[in-house]
């Protein structure tokens, strides 16, 4: 198999690492003690040949051949024997303390390989964990390259890299949302500023047409502030539905005949092709969704345009379906609408382009059903934006 079709190794388990390395010190241990006293009577049968006698040295030799000594070469070995015994016992402690310390001292430093090589990883985290609460959520932490660790610290170092980068990523996202939100308040908050300190100063009359515009400055601060909560309530996990068994297609219907003077006093006129589509879901929710999707399709469509509302019914499914013959999307921007004061064209004012939350809160109150909510190229020219609730 070539190095590039060779599949990673996968690290151990902590425990199986511990029980090896535990097996590796006591097999060491046991080697060390077994190789040493070997090497000691080694020595000692060599020493103790160079020291007897020829009488005895016959006598033993006699004896590592199986036959029988001469008697008087064997009392002159037993003498011998009688000599060095107690010198033997000693030797033999000697020995034994010394092949003792030896097998201790390889088995700490085995041991401490061991406990650096499993641990180290673990002190990586540690130290990278350190830098993040410190304020650096750039830092990461490295995998080991081959064999350090256990499976369950590269568990550990992924799932902390996950985090970091969930952490950064939310950090990030907060201080763009906070740019943004500065933004899109500025400008109605500096209409109302001006107009008031016109008014004050008598520059401009306080006539209900006047009166009539600092108004829709108000609401458009208070759909800001509105979309503001829907969204934070959503991210909580708080967003509080009243769900009742309806069918979407009279639910959109009766909708779509309450918005219609509005919309088509805007030239954008309602096609419906709306399906039987039974579901359990919050209708006012599902009014204030068509609200957003009708209001991106009359702020995008071309003058005198035809927005296409629909209705379907699939496998566990339901779907409410918008479709614009507006400038469409670009490859790419299926995902991007529905971020928080994301627009297709960033050149846009904020009238023209409206506050940029709309479709994002679309999206939260899709998912808070357990639904979804998806946007496509239509057909032709265009753009179908569509959310979909289990049925």
């Amino acid at each position: 198999m070539s190095r590039l079709g060779r599949l990673p190794r996968r690290p151990w388990k902590l425990s199986a690492q511990l029980v090896a390395a535990m097996t590796a010190v006591v097999v060491l241990s046991v080697i060390i003690m077994t190789g040493g006293m070997t090497l000691f009577y080694l020595l000692f049968d060599k020493l103790i040949r160079l020291q007897l006698p020829p009488g005895a040295l016959a006598a033993y030799h006699a004896i590592e051949e199986n036959t029988l000594p001469q008697p008087g070469d064997l009392q002159s070995l037993l003498d011998v024997y009688k000599a060095i015994e107690a010198q033997l016992s000693l030797m033999e402690l000697g020995a034994l303390a010394v092949c003792g310390a030896i097998a201790l001292t390889a088995g700490v430093a085995a041991a401490l390989w061991f406990a650096r090589r499993i641990s180290e990883p673990l002190h990586r985290v540690a130290a990278t964990a350190r830098r993040v609460a410190g304020g650096d959520l750039g830092a990461r932490v490295i995998q080991p390259e081959t064999g350090g660790g256990a499976g369950e610290t590269h568990q550990l170092i992924a799932d902390f890299n996950l985090m970091a980068e969930e952490m950064q990523r939310a950090e990030r996202d907060m201080r763009e949302s906070v740019a943004a939100i500065a933004h899109e308040l500025r400008t109605p908050l500096t209409v109302l500023r001006g107009r008031l300190q016109g008014m004050s100063d008598g520059v401009f009359a306080p006539d209900s047409k006047g009166l009539a515009g600092l108004i829709l400055q108000v609401d458009s601060l208070a759909q800001i502030v509105e979309d503001l909560r829907t969204l934070s309530l959503a991210m909580a996990g708080r967003l509080l539905l009243q769900p009742a068994n309806l069918d979407l297609a009279v639910e959109i219907d009766a909708a779509i005949d309450a918005l219609a003077p509005e919309l088509n006093a805007s030239g954008l006129a309602i096609e419906r092709d709306l399906r039987p589509a039974p579901v359990r879901a919050d209708p006012a929710r599902l009014r204030q969704v068509l609200l957003v999707m009708l209001e991106n399709a009359r702020r995008y469509a071309l003058a005198g345009g035809v927005a296409r509302v629909e209705t379907r019914r699939g496998e566990g499914t339901v779907y409410l379906r918008v479709l614009d013959r507006g400038p469409g999307l670009r490859p790419g921007d299926e995902d991007r609408v529905f971020e928080r004061f994301w627009r297709a064209d960033e050149s846009r004012s904020r009238d023209a382009g409206g506050t940029g939350l709309g479709l994002a809160v679309v999206k939260a109150i899709a998912e808070a059903h357990g639904g979804s909510a998806c946007a496509f190229a239509r057909p032709g020219g265009g753009a179908c934006f569509e959310i979909r609730l289990p049925a």
